[in-house]
């Protein structure tokens, strides 16, 4: 099962007021605000069509009191969601927000985890 397309999709309708989402990484020269999701691990039985991933979305903003507004935003939007975006049915959306990190070029990421139930549906 694909989840990523479709809870990419779901993050970007969700976040679209809040800062652009991308996958894996983003685009060279983006500038802050903006959310990179990935996938951790995927488990769940999928003999039954069903999985309970682990994503991470990491939160980057310019400081800190502007990454841990964005950072809570999007837990807001997101928390405990439950619907169907594309082929995939998302059900009891969770999400945690880790510690907040200064980053290298001294701007700041906050990691956001996120579990939920999934499942094809035709």
């Amino acid at each position: 099962m694909l989840f990523e397309t479709d809870f990419l999709s779901l993050l970007q309708a969700r976040l679209s007021n809040v800062c652009p989402v991308y996958f894996q990484k983003a685009p060279q020269g983006t500038a802050e605000p903006f959310a990179v999701m990935q996938t951790i691990a995927a488990p769940g039985a999928i003999e039954v069509g069903v999985q309970r991933p682990w994503m991470q979305l990491d939160i980057y903003a310019a400081t800190e009191f502007e990454v841990l507004t964005l950072a809570e935003e999007a837990m807001d939007r997101i928390q405990f969601h439950s619907g169907r975006t594309g082929v995939t049915l998302f059900e009891k959306v969770k999400a945690e927000r880790s510690r907040m990190i200064k980053c290298e070029d001294g701007t700041w990421k906050v990691p956001i985890d996120i579990r939920f139930y999934c499942r094809r549906i035709q």
